[in-house]
């Protein structure tokens, strides 16, 4: 019989999400399920009692700008083995029984895990951004440090972090995106993200505290100053941020949001010498060479740019953020249609229409980029790329001018003569 090992800890906050919506779904735990726990730091009443109504354990703190401090105390309302550290507006995927087999590993096994990795993502279908994070973890063997980016250390100083792999098949957690959110309820949110954010900072430079737990702090809050329209505070804080002796990964993080925005501002040259800086420093290649091509297509290099994206499959940066395959895939089609590469260009519009569904987006280059041929013609690429997404394809297109509604019928009719062969999700 599989026994209660997990319990689910939450810190809520001033701005949370749907936390009943994402304690429901980590019932889907089920028998392996002990505890629903939530910490509410500053968090309003109404959003504890939905907590409470959905079957959580509540106990509240006091917001002192300290993450890891209010992740510990979740872990501590619960004697439970394992727990599993959850966002509100996070949903839970998993197989129970392999995640049981995965925990029931033999207590004198070598290398026993301290915590489990898991994939997780941000938002689900086209666009939507993939990482991989330690979020599974026994409490008795590693706590969180950190003051604003809270990560797992072992209890035993010393010692490096044991760690197992569970596979996608097994776990996996992704994040609901709120797309229904007001405008000022947004900037309202990320005023009190920039306020714990400054607080933090604040609270480290009082404390003559440097490091990592600096680079972070400052990092989040040039990334909230930018979203709030901020460049030239963000543009401080890591200026900052750069010159902090910090760990490679936080240097690299540091430099690496510098770069994006020194690109965006047209300041090339200092661009291209952090992107120095990083290869030099140690930094993933495929990051630095995705940084490269930006540079490169942003000063009208397109033909270096296309060159470099070309060779490249998957990006990560620093912090585990992946650049989505359809990110590189869409810089590939500008940059081919820029040169006069088309039927280049439309080979990697049609991969963003069919595999990535993608046609409200970019059907109207699709059409342009097909030209004068028939509609049969690229209906029937459409339907040997991926057929996977064919009434949305024929939905899009069939609301744009030209031959948008001649492929669409196409692809319908096809649908209709061979359902067996053509399966539409």
């Amino acid at each position: 019989m599989t026994a209660p090992r997990i319990a689910v800890c939450l810190v809520v906050t001033d701005d949370a999400g749907d936390v009943h919506g994402c304690l429901q779904s980590m019932r889907q735990l089920g028998p392996l399920l002990a505890q629903l726990c939530v910490y509410g730091v500053g968090a309003c009443e109404s959003t504890l009692a939905l907590a409470r109504n959905a079957g959580a354990k509540v106990e509240m703190g006091k917001w002192d700008g300290d993450a890891s401090a209010a992740r510990n105390a979740a872990a501590c309302m619960s004697d439970a083995p394992w727990v599993l550290v959850a966002e509100p507006n996070e949903r839970l995927r998993v197989d129970v029984a392999n995640l049981s087999r995965l925990l029931d590993l033999p207590k004198d096994m070598v290398g026993e895990p301290d915590a489990l990795t898991i994939d997780i993502s941000t938002g689900r279908g086209p666009g939507a951004r993939a990482s991989r994070g330690e979020r599974i973890y026994r409490p008795e063997r590693a706590h969180f440090v950190g003051t604003l980016e809270e990560h797992l250390e072992p209890l035993e100083p010393g010692r490096p972090l044991r760690t197992l792999s569970a596979g996608a098949e097994v776990i996996g957690i992704w994040s609901v995106v709120d797309d229904l959110a007001q405008p000022g309820s947004e900037r309202d949110r990320l005023r009190r993200r920039e306020g714990r954010a400054r607080a933090a900072v604040d609270k480290l430079e009082a404390a003559g505290i440097r490091g990592n737990d600096l680079v972070t702090a400052l990092v989040e809050r040039s990334r909230v100053r930018r979203e709030l329209g901020d460049d030239d505070g963000a543009l401080d804080d890591l200026n900052r941020a750069r010159r902090v002796e910090a760990s490679d990964a936080y240097r690299w993080r540091a430099r690496e949001d510098l770069t994006t925005l020194l690109i965006e501002h047209g300041y090339y040259e200092g661009a291209n010498r952090l992107i120095g800086e990083l290869r030099a420093d140690g930094a993933d290649e495929s990051y630095s060479d995705w940084l490269c091509a930006r540079v490169h297509a942003a000063q009208g290099q397109a033909h270096v740019a296309w060159d470099i994206l070309r060779r490249l499959q998957s990006v990560t940066s620093s912090e585990g953020r992946v650049v989505a395959p359809l990110d590189i895939l869409t810089e590939q089609m500008h940059l081919a249609n820029r040169l006069g590469e088309f039927d280049e260009a439309l080979h990697c519009c049609i991969d963003l229409v069919t595999r990535h569904n993608l046609g409200a987006r970019h059907g109207r280059m699709l059409l342009k980029l097909w030209g004068p041929r028939s509609p049969e013609g690229l209906s029937d690429l459409l339907i040997q790329a991926d057929a996977r997404h064919l009434d949305d394809v024929a939905g899009a297109l069939e609301a744009l001018p030209g031959l948008g509604p001649d492929v669409a019928a196409r692809l319908r009719e096809v649908r209709a003569e061979r359902p067996t062969a053509v399966r539409i999700m």
